[in-house]
């Protein structure tokens, strides 16, 4: 506390009612996490002045909950000024009382929970635990999963059993007719089966209504791959302000991803022992925990340095790149990599023309440019780290000039 504030009236005023004696572990969560002492003195005395409000009503830190933090704000509402800030930070005191088991989190009452969110909540469970499916996989599966329940049963009560195949096929082709993807489709489609084939194993259903859910009809290699050449990623490159650490960081990331072809998620989840600098190797961990070994470019490692030395906050994050506003921390997931990118390639006009602008299309101009250098789709599968080679052989189509050489000449006369 007296980092912040020097009159020990003040001080003691900031450790009065039940919250006082936990206050200063509030404290050093702000300053590890690199709010600045403006912030961080706003916050506190936002706490202290909950902590003398629960004082006056009587109610004790185990009686805690969100719907007491927001009788509070509307409370504070009324008698000062409201910031965006104060629910966020009330929140955040709140998961550290129960991190410091200040607060029994058993103990904390429940909300009431609708039909459909406990059967999303026990799918979820089933596809972590029972499918071993990740993150990223179980998130797209739960708006088909949501978006099936209210077509099919809208507001009355939830029951399987009356399903037949004419719904399932009602619900496919209404989703299908409004999506202009057939890739969207597709998923759709996997994410209707599994809920379909777990309602039947769990006895909901009498019959194994995922057979009746129809394919959606998707030719591979059907399209080009959309790309944009090495021009203008050296324009992307260039645009970028190095003398930012913003700019360090996001020059380094746009490295990786155009030199390296890295996905989003792999350098999210990059962390500083992955690098060997005496050796001038990078440890890659990609999909199903693969591990790979590969050289550090010198212009990549040189950018990596920079960021580390001169533009990366202090922090206890052992990823490679942070976010670089409080609370400065690792990531979330790899949107925020794509979403950098797109920001990015928009502000020099770059790629417009594309249906999809993200990380991910720098491991198509990686793959392009070593198509035209005259390298085999083995050794760009290698490259990319592609499990199947008929992810690779799309690049195959965009050699123009190649495809050519094999096609026979129009007869001139019939």
């Amino acid at each position: 506390m007296e980092r912040l504030f020097i009159y020990p009236t003040v001080i003691q005023r900031m450790r009065k009612g039940p919250i006082g004696v936990h206050i200063d572990s509030y404290v050093d969560y702000l300053i590890k996490n690199g709010f600045s002492k403006k912030t961080s003195c706003r916050r506190i005395r936002l706490i202290a002045d909950f902590s003398r409000w629960l004082e006056r009503k009587n109610l004790s830190i185990n009686g805690i909950t969100e719907q007491t933090i927001d009788t509070y704000l509307r409370y504070r509402k009324l008698t000062s000024y409201i910031n965006d800030c104060d629910k966020p930070a009330l929140r955040r005191l709140l998961r550290l009382l129960r991190e410091l088991n200040v607060i029994d989190e058993q103990a904390v009452p429940k909300t009431d929970k609708t039909q459909a969110s406990t059967i999303e909540e026990e799918f979820t469970v089933y596809l972590r635990q029972e499918r071993r499916l990740s993150y990223k996989t179980i998130v797209n599966y739960i708006p088909t999963v949501k978006n099936f329940i209210v077509a099919c049963f809208g507001d009355n009560s939830i029951r399987f059993n009356r399903l037949c195949s004419k719904d399932i096929i009602e619900f496919v082709q209404r989703f299908v007719n409004k999506s202009n993807s057939s890739s969207s489709s597709e998923k759709m489609t996997t994410a209707l089966r599994t809920f379909l084939r777990y309602l039947w194993h769990k006895g909901e259903l009498t019959t194994n209504l995922a057979l009746c859910v129809p394919s959606v009809a998707k030719w591979k290699l059907a399209s080009l791959p959309k790309f944009i050449n090495s021009d203008q990623v050296q324009i992307v490159l260039q645009s970028i302000n190095r003398k930012t650490s913003i700019g360090k960081r996001n020059y380094a990331i746009m490295l990786l991803l155009s030199r390296l072809g890295l996905r989003a998620g792999e350098i999210v989840a990059l962390k500083i022992e992955d690098i060997d600098w005496e050796n001038g190797v990078i440890i890659i961990f990609g999909k199903n925990k693969r591990k790979d070994r590969f050289p550090i470019p010198h212009d990549v490692g040189e950018a990596i340095a920079i960021y580390l030395k001169s533009g990366r906050p202090n922090c206890l994050s052992r990823c490679v790149f942070v976010r670089h506003k409080p609370p400065i921390s690792g990531f979330k997931n790899y949107m925020a990599i794509s979403s950098m990118v797109h920001r990015t390639l928009d502000r020099v006009d770059v790629g417009k023309d594309l249906p999809y602008i993200g990380a991910h299309l720098f491991r198509h101009v990686l793959a392009t440019e070593m198509l035209h250098r005259g390298f085999s789709l083995g050794d760009i599968g290698e490259i990319l780290r592609h499990q199947n080679p008929n992810t690779t052989a799309i690049y195959a189509k965009v050699d123009i000039n190649a495809l050519k050489s094999l096609t026979k000449p129009w007869p001139k006369e019939v």
